[in-house]
């Protein structure tokens, strides 16, 4: 089974496509929530059209600013390639390319936690558009659904491409995996280097660490304590 609506992430359920005990509808394709949320979820999905192209970035536009960047910071350009790999780079950063992640039922009623630990992420800074960059840790407590291994990264990866801060990459994340997996609980801990911060010029990195728990991972003290225990560290 396969839940979609044009231009949005899809799920699908692999093998039955109904929940072990009947009593939950599957998962839906719902938009993520939380504070400052884009809506990355109304770009254009469509595998026959770069979702660059249909989202209004312009590649040749993209160069002309990266070019009169360059210039206006004093930065020369000498073979002229500089520009367009900056273009190129920073256009591949903001572009997502359609997700379809998959899921399996849970037959087996398992209820302890599972964690994808050391998920990389890189991204631009929403208030200076310099990079940042980390690990995210995501647990659940399944309900009807499992979630295949790998699908973890993609939906990071996902989420990543766009003007980021780790707080609001945690809430897309854990949002839109608990409406689409419809789990026990579910937790996500980002830990990002930040660039973007500096005195006088010299510039150090800063490392941040930020959660966002629902659910029994959120409500049960030693859940809380056995997920945040597993991803403290990278």
């Amino acid at each position: 089974m396969t839940e979609t609506h044009p231009g949005r992430p899809r799920l699908t359920l692999v093998g039955r496509n109904t929940p072990p005990d009947g009593t939950h509808p599957g998962p839906r394709a719902t938009e993520p929530a939380g504070p400052r949320n884009p809506s990355p979820i109304h770009d254009s999905t469509d595998t026959a059209t770069p979702t660059a192209t249909r989202s209004g970035i312009d590649p040749g536009q993209v160069t002309t600013a990266a070019r009169t960047l360059l210039t206006a910071l004093n930065i020369d350009d000498l073979l002229g390639t500089r520009a367009t790999h900056m273009a190129h780079a920073l256009t591949q950063m903001v572009t997502r390319q359609e997700l379809v992640i998959q899921v399996s039922p849970n037959r087996a009623d398992y209820e302890e936690l599972i964690v994808s630990k050391s998920i990389g992420f890189r991204a631009l800074c929403e208030e200076h558009m310099l990079p940042l960059s980390g690990v995210v840790h995501i647990g659940y407590i399944p309900g009807d659904f499992l979630l295949a291994a790998t699908e973890p990264t993609r939906v990071v990866s996902y989420f990543a491409r766009q003007p980021q801060s780790p707080q609001q990459l945690a809430s897309q994340v854990g949002h839109w995996l608990d409406r689409q997996l419809q789990p026990r609980g579910i937790g996500v801990v980002v830990h990002a280097d930040h660039t973007c911060d500096g005195d006088l010029g010299m510039f150090e990195p800063r490392v941040t660490v930020s959660s966002m728990l629902l659910g029994r991972v959120r409500e049960t003290p030693s859940v809380r304590t056995h997920f945040l225990s597993l991803t403290s560290t990278r």
